[in-house]
């Protein structure tokens, strides 16, 4: 019995690296541009928008930049070296950001996305690598892939992605398993 359940959580693994692989291949140029973009935008906004907390602004650019950073250190494949290190930099500022209460006010996610086009896209990336680097994180922990379960379904109600519904998909699966255990 605990080989079969070792071997589906292999194979679990396997998906959910072939997964974010694909996803990777897609969005990584183009969202690298995005966030120098966005970044001079915030930057911009900073500066004429009364609209927009300060605040937002430098948590929106921080998580942005931590993102960014957590892309150089994947392999050209899109492999992630580290889930540690992804979720070291992405961490404070999605913690932030939550607190913050920004992304459940579609109001202020409007007026941001109205100013500077493209947050939406790059907060439900963050928040789907941060939950995918969480259930990566070995020793398996059911308070991470809870909490990961949880950053998807936000993901999901910012951008609804083919992926994000994977990942969640792979993410539930890894939490039977563990359960079953």
């Amino acid at each position: 019995m605990k080989l079969k359940q070792k071997i589906d959580v292999e194979s679990i693994e396997d998906k959910s690296k072939h997964i974010e692989l694909e996803r990777r291949n897609e969005i990584v140029q183009p969202n690298q541009q995005n966030i120098e973009i966005i970044s001079a935008k915030i930057n911009e906004q900073k500066q004429l928008s009364t609209e927009l907390q300060p605040l937002w602004l430098e948590v929106l650019q921080g998580l942005f930049k931590a993102w960014q950073e957590s892309f150089g250190n994947n392999t050209p494949e899109g492999h992630v070296h580290s889930p540690k290190n992804t979720i070291f930099l992405l961490k404070p500022w999605i913690v932030r950001l939550l607190k913050m209460d920004i992304l459940s006010k579609p109001n202020h996610l409007q007026s941001i996305e109205k100013h500077i086009p493209g947050t939406l896209r790059i907060c439900a990336e963050s928040l789907n690598d941060y939950a995918v680097a969480l259930s990566e994180l070995r020793p398996l922990k059911k308070k991470n892939l809870y909490q990961a379960s949880e950053l998807i379904a936000l993901s999901r109600q910012l951008l609804d992605r083919k992926i994000y519904e994977s990942n969640q998909r792979l993410i539930e699966q890894q939490i039977e398993s563990l359960e079953e255990i």
